[in-house]
Order: C-alpha cells, then sequence, then structure tokens
C-alpha cells in the first residue's frame, strides 16, 4: 500500500533513525533531527521560514555549504532571497577611500561587531561612501546606533535621498529597508554617504525576494572556530533578532585544534545559550566539521555531541556519516589544499544534512531510505522505476528533479548493479546488503 509520509525513512525504521551505530564504538549519527526541523518544515512548507548558516570558511567559500543548501531548499521549496551578507568588500560592498575601519574575511578585529565580523566604520571629517550589492529586488541595511553616532545620506534608487540618524543613548542595531524599482538592473548598488560629526557603523545586509519562499543567510567566515562567535559584542544577538530565524545550524570545529572534548562541548552550550536568549523561537541544529584529515576532529565532534544533549539540540555528525578524508578525495571532492571542498564536495555535504533534516536522519543509516524520487510515498515501484531510470543515465522524474543519489548503500562504487540489489532488498523489507 502506497502511504504519505512526510517523515519517510524517520519512520520507516523509527528504532534506527538517528541511533545508527558509527564507525566507532557508542557513536551516534545524529540526534532530536525530527523535533529540532519540524517548525521549521512546516514554515518553508507555507511559504516561510529563514535558516541561519553559522560557521567557517566551510560554510563561508564559495561552493561550500551555504551555497549547496541554499540551491537544494530553492529547488524544493522557493527562492525567498540571498539572505544575509556581512558588510564587506568580500560580501558585494565597496568602500570609498582609507578612511574606514573594518572587519576582515579568515581574521577578527575589535571590537568584534556583527554576526561575522564583516563591518565598516567611518568617523572621519573626509567624506566617504559605501556601496552594497542588492542581489534582490528588497534589503535591510543593519547598522548600529550607540552613543557617539554621527549621521549617514542614504541615495535612494528612484533619486531621492535621506538623512539617517545613528546616535542612540542606548546602544541598538537598527535596519533601513529599501525596495528597487521595478526594471532595476540585477546587482544593482545602493549608496549611502556618512556625514562630518559622528561615527557610522555599518554592519551588513539582508537581501530578500518578494516571494513568499524561505531565505538562507550565510552568517560564516574563515578561520573562525567557537570562540570567535562567543566573543561577539551586543550586536551579534540584536542582528540575531532581526533575521527571525526559524532554525540555525551551527557547523564548527575545523578551526578549534586546542580544544579539549569537555571545553569544546562546555563552549558550545554557552553557544546555544545565547542563541536561545537572542532568539528562543528557533530550532537549532548542531553540525560536527567532516573528517578534515585532523586529530581534533573527532574531538570536537564528540564536544558537539555532548552540548547536543545537555540542551536537546538537533545534532548531525558529520565527522562519522559524511565518510572519511580518504571518501572525501577519491571522489574529487576536495581543493588543492586537501581541506575545503570543490563545489561538488559542498553539494555532497549540502544534500547529507538537508536529507538528514527532512528524513528525521533516516538518510544516514548504512544504506538509503527507499524514496528514491522523495515524493513522500513509500514503498512506492514509482521509487524503483525512478533508481532504474537515473542508474541508466536518465532525469530524475521528480517534481523538484531531487531524486537520491544511485550509491544506494553508500560505499563510494557507482554505478553499480550492488546498489540495485541493496535497493530491492530493504524495499522487500529486507536489511541493506542483505
Amino acid at each position: 500500500m502506497i502511504v504519505p509520509d512526510p517523515m519517510r525513512a524517520a519512520r520507516l525504521i523509527p528504532a534506527l533513525a538517528c541511533l545508527a551505530a558509527a564507525s566507532t564504538a557508542n557513536a551516534d549519527l545524529c540526534r532530536n533531527l525530527p523535533q529540532a526541523y519540524a517548525d521549521t518544515r512546516l514554515a518553508m512548507e507555507n511559504g516561510a521560514g529563514s535558516i541561519v548558516c553559522l560557521g567557517d570558511s566551510l560554510t563561508f567559500r564559495p561552493g561550500a555549504l551555504y551555497d549547496g543548501l541554499r540551491h537544494l531548499i530553492i529547488n524544493r521549496y522557493g527562492d525567498g532571497g540571498v539572505g544575509y551578507r556581512g558588510c564587506s568588500i568580500w560580501s558585494g560592498a565597496l568602500l570609498s577611500n582609507t578612511a574606514w575601519l573594518r572587519g576582515v574575511i579568515n581574521s577578527d578585529s575589535s571590537p568584534y561587531y556583527s554576526l561575522d565580523g564583516m563591518w565598516a566604520s567611518h568617523a572621519d571629517s573626509v567624506p566617504g561612501w559605501i556601496e552594497i550589492t542588492a542581489y534582490n529586488p528588497v534589503v535591510s541595511l543593519h547598522y548600529a546606533a550607540q552613543v557617539g553616532g554621527g549621521s549617514f545620506i542614504v541615495r535612494y534608487p528612484d533619486g531621492t535621498f535621506e538623512r539617517i540618524q545613528t546616535y542612540s543613548p542606548v546602544p541598538q542595531v537598527r535596519t533601513l529597508t529599501i525596495t528597487m524599482p521595478p526594471g532595476s538592473p540585477p546587482n544593482s548598488r545602493v549608496r549611502f554617504e556618512p556625514q562630518p560629526g559622528g561615527t557610522v557603523t555599518f554592519l551588513g545586509w539582508e537581501n530578500r525576494t518578494q516571494n513568499a519562499a524561505p531565505r538562507v543567510h550565510r552568517v560564516a567566515n574563515g578561520g573562525w572556530g567557537i570562540n570567535t562567535y562567543l566573543r561577539r559584542n551586543w550586536t551579534f544577538d540584536q542582528q540575531m533578532v532581526q533575521l527571525q530565524p526559524s532554525l540555525i545550524l551551527v557547523m564548527l570545529g575545523q578551526n578549534d585544534a586546542y580544544e579539549t572534548r569537555a571545553s569544546f562541548g562546555a563552549k558550545m552550550i554557552q553557544l546555544v545559550d545565547r542563541l536561545r536568549a537572542a532568539v528562543p523561537a528557533a530550532e537549532i541544529v548542531l553540525i560536527s566539521s567532516y573528517d578534515a584529515n585532523a586529530p581534533w576532529n573527532a574531538v570536537t565532534a564528540a564536544g558537539m555531541e555532548d552540548a547536543a544533549i545537555a540542551r536537546n539540540t538537533g545534532f548531525i555528525d558529520l565527522f562519522h556519516a559524511g565518510g572519511t578524508h580518504a571518501f572525501f578525495a577519491q571522489q574529487g571532492y576536495l581543493d588543492v589544499d586537501g581541506v575545503h571542498w570543490l563545489p561538488a564536495g559542498g553539494d555532497y555535504v549540502a544534500d547529507l544534512v538537508l536529507g538528514a533534516l527532512e528524513s528525521g536522519g533516516g538518510n544516514l543509516l548504512p544504506c538509503s531510505d527507499v524514496d528514491f524520487n522523495n515524493d513522500g510515498l513509500f514503498p512506492d515501484v514509482a521509487d524503483i522505476d525512478a533508481l532504474l531510470g537515473v542508474f541508466s543515465g536518465g532525469p530524475c522524474p521528480s517534481d523538484d528533479g531531487w531524486c537520491d543519489s544511485i550509491d544506494f548503500n553508500r560505499d563510494g562504487l557507482f554505478p553499480d548493479t550492488q546498489d540495485i540489489d541493496d535497493f530491492l532488498s530493504v524495499f522487500s523489507g529486507g536489511v541493506c546488503g542483505g
């Protein structure tokens, strides 16, 4: 009988989902995913949702987790916009001169402004300007209002302008929302001009379409670890409120070589507590770093799982579930540095992460789930037809073009008829490899 099931494999084998044994004893590949994703999934199905991807260069770089995940969500739920961008030349901002104090990539600088350490502050008597790229028709500028604040002129796309004050006796993150005129060229720019007589600090901007669809935000910087996020100043918490996240994905650990399991777990608990204090309604899923062939990867993965247990968040053990470093290398997923991912690697990780969220961890079992075409119906002979079609070089027949990998048994060999044998075995109620 065909049974519609929104949780797919999480209910197909409920005793095993998020409890599958990893390659090392007593390791769980995931925790609490059905509970930690339910509200966000419902929101996205209803044309809403705001997902924050918080991490390091494995989230930040082109082709990393953010890019892959956003593309998958667009295909499945629609495009709500590029989301948040930190205020920097690496994110689509242009600055007029060297009279700016600013944050940079792969570093962090006092006073630790903004979500991702990318900000720009101007207090010089020399006139200056900054332009941001409007990646979508609606942009919301985030700026700091505080003691010592000055003012800036905003040049609106219709040719008008306005002076905005940034003084406040109490530190505040304020926003200024601008809608681009119909017919504006893609990636148009909006100019802001700090005026003499005080400090103006720009933090970043959010990009939104006018579609009823979820947004995915990139909150990440290269070289960052748990300590970098814990030392963010007051702007971090207030900006997080402005993004109104329904889900926060935290993927850290690659740059935390000097942490022990206990210290990393304790600091991750601090970060979770801080996020929950700022945005209590947000669901949180912690994702360990993958096996980058570094001795501390297993340590931080274990500490992150400890934090997930202590604070009842979702957890995905990418270190064990994603495959070994040798697997990433063999599949051509790694850049020349042997650490960062090429776009194919980022797509693989994004597919694994979203698949785990959507299936309640079912896709982390030794074999994939039998809902090959991801239509929520199984057991269903249409999944067999879809598998055989894609295996033979045909397209995925699903409405959104999202089928599972033909490497059903996840042994790294494909196309391989053993995947068909294993699929038919599980489909018939047997076991993977049976």
